[in-house]
């Protein structure tokens, strides 16, 4: 169901974001419904189709589609740029995002073939954020079709590096994806440019390539027409990047080179294992993030099962394990939270927020919680979701942050009058 009023105007367009895809216009916009700015605040991001066409594929596509909305909005982390919902403008349906302002890799790297290559541990750290978004999204058994440097956001501030258009690639058919003038032909794996399909290791295959353009400047598959561009992507004939750029270890070259290995079977086996090899070898505690990771998407696995004693069970020697480890109280709460478990996600979080009493992400993500639990009339914790709000707040000041919570409150107290 599409929320507010349907007379009154929805929002107001204030500038258009980025450059105009294959889907869609994105404009940063203000949020005018007062219900809908106490859902998702009062600056948005709108995807509106380029036409009515589009406008019908997103329909059927998302909107009649509850299995991937559900997941899409299951998918909050911080290395990707969130889906909010949908609504209309203007008598058309269109997608609500996270508003992010910014620039694109793109914009970073310079123009396709003129391009100039990102210091090493820039670029890597940039694929990094990436790769982590990346293992969030097939953990929820979304694959994104079309990573690139147009759609990896680098957040004005030195925010997190998000993964844009997760959802949207879904809604573009491998031609139109291959034809968009942004360029996705260079980042498209063999597999896929042959119409046998992608899948998430078609994912980590691409980000490969933008690690490649990252590193040397260049995109590694060159050609005078599109023939020959595929011909060479699917023969894998490219320079290897050492080659053109001295500076890389032989290390960090056979990392780009098995990620954009022409056959599967080469590739790392999920974007887990190709974050791992990159960690290790700029010395990341790769060891510990493996175990970590490892044994996060077990917990995930069993809520997903309905088995949240076991879930319990694991979560529990997973904190015993890494005590100091504020990442891992995150992670654990955040499971609970997307699996609609907001009791023993308070709980995680109330002895993570004890542990790290400075951090301001625990207590904000503990907020979120103790609000749901009010919501859900399984306590009185919303004074105490207000206090830790309070408390988040002035760890680390927010004022867009604050204006939701301001907005967010005068609903409630709306809602609840005799409180």
């Amino acid at each position: 169901m599409v929320e507010g009023s349907a007379m009154a105007e929805r929002f107001k367009l204030i500038t258009l974001l980025g450059r105009p895809g294959g889907f869609a216009h994105t404009w940063k916009a203000e949020v005018l419904d007062p219900a809908l700015q106490a859902q998702w605040g009062s600056i948005v991001a709108l995807k509106i189709p380029l036409s009515r066409e589009k406008e019908e594929v997103l329909v059927e596509e998302l909107i009649k589609n509850a299995v991937l909305q559900a997941n899409l909005k299951r998918v909050m982390d911080s290395h990707i740029v969130r889906y909010l919902g949908f609504s209309k403008y203007r008598d058309q349906f269109v997608m609500i995002m996270e508003c992010v302002e910014g620039q694109d890799l793109r914009q970073r790297i310079g123009e396709v073939g003129k391009g100039n290559p990102l210091p090493v541990a820039e670029a890597l750290e940039i694929a990094v954020q990436v790769c982590r978004g990346l293992v969030t999204i097939h953990r929820f058994g979304i694959f994104h079709r079309d990573i690139k440097p147009e759609n990896v956001l680098i957040p004005e501030g030195n925010g997190p590096v998000k993964i844009a258009d997760l959802g949207i690639s879904r809604m573009l058919e491998p031609a139109e994806l291959a034809s968009t003038t942004t360029g996705t032909i260079y980042y498209m794996p063999k597999e896929v440019l042959r119409g046998q399909g992608g899948n998430f290791i078609s994912d980590t295959y691409s980000l490969g390539v933008t690690l490649y353009e990252m590193l040397t400047g260049r995109v590694p598959f060159m050609g005078k027409s599109i023939t020959e561009i595929i011909d060479n992507i699917c023969q894998g004939r490219f320079i290897p990047p050492k080659d053109l750029n001295p500076h890389m270890e032989d290390k960090l070259n056979a990392i780009v080179l098995k990620a954009m290995a022409r056959e599967l079977k080469g590739r790392y086996g999920s974007a887990l294992e190709f974050l791992q090899a990159m960690e290790r070898y700029r010395g990341g505690n790769g060891g510990s993030n493996q175990a970590l990771e490892v044994r996060l998407a077990a917990i995930h696995q069993s809520l997903g099962a309905g088995a949240q004693d076991k879930a319990l069970a694991l979560s529990e020697r997973l904190l015993e394990d890494f005590p100091d480890s504020e990442r891992a109280y995150l992670l654990v709460g955040d499971a609970f939270c997307r699996w609609l478990r907001p009791q023993p996600a308070a709980t995680y979080l109330r002895i993570g927020v004890e542990r790290f009493p400075r951090s301001a992400s625990l207590h904000r993500m503990l907020a979120v919680c103790l609000y749901n639990l009010d919501q859900a009339k399984r306590g009185p914790t919303f004074k105490e979701a207000l206090e830790v709000l309070r408390q988040a707040l002035r760890l680390a000041p927010d004022q867009e942050f604050e204006e939701k919570v301001r907005i967010l409150l005068a609903a409630w107290e709306r809602s609840r009058p005799g409180r």
